[in-house]
């Protein structure tokens, strides 16, 4: 009885590991798909900057070079831009930095966020799609990181 036991228990436990790493994930919007989502509004400075202001929730980590993809290291944070130009970065409902931000011109006719102090979640070219937005990163073997605006 007692192998038995330990035979369903490790059965079980190798199961659940393969389940974990099995697990797929993607980012919520195609990277295709957000791109041609992106270009059907003509896109400028002061439109990303209104776009921007809220509170946006991350979503979703992708890093094509190390790999790194949808770790849980980011759940619970919140990113809300104000209308005064400050940011706050929150974590499980607590404020852990405030930086001054800026829309910057990208590269590729786009745009992007300057933070001081910088924000590792907003670095690279911003891409919208619907109440989704993309800081893309990847292009310049950087991470990807996906926020869903909050209603």
């Amino acid at each position: 009885m007692k192998n038995t036991c330990q035979g369903i228990a490790l059965f079980l436990i190798v199961q659940t590991i393969l389940f974990a790493c099995n697990k797929e994930s993607k980012p919520p919007v195609d990277p295709v798909n957000i791109w041609k989502c992106h270009h059907e509004i003509t896109w400028d400075s002061p439109s990303t900057r209104t776009a921007l202001i809220g509170v946006w929730k991350w979503e979703y980590i992708n890093c094509l070079d190390t790999g790194h993809d949808n770790d849980d290291e980011y759940r619970g944070l919140s990113i809300e831009f104000k209308a005064d130009s400050t940011l706050n970065v929150i974590q499980n409902g607590q404020v852990t930095q405030t930086s001054n931000w800026k829309v910057v011109t990208g590269d590729a006719d786009l745009f992007a966020i300057k933070a001081t102090p910088s924000v590792t979640q907003l670095y690279g070219r911003i891409l919208f799609c619907d109440n989704k937005v993309e800081f893309n990163h990847s292009y310049i073997d950087g991470c990807d990181n996906y926020f869903t605006k909050a209603e």
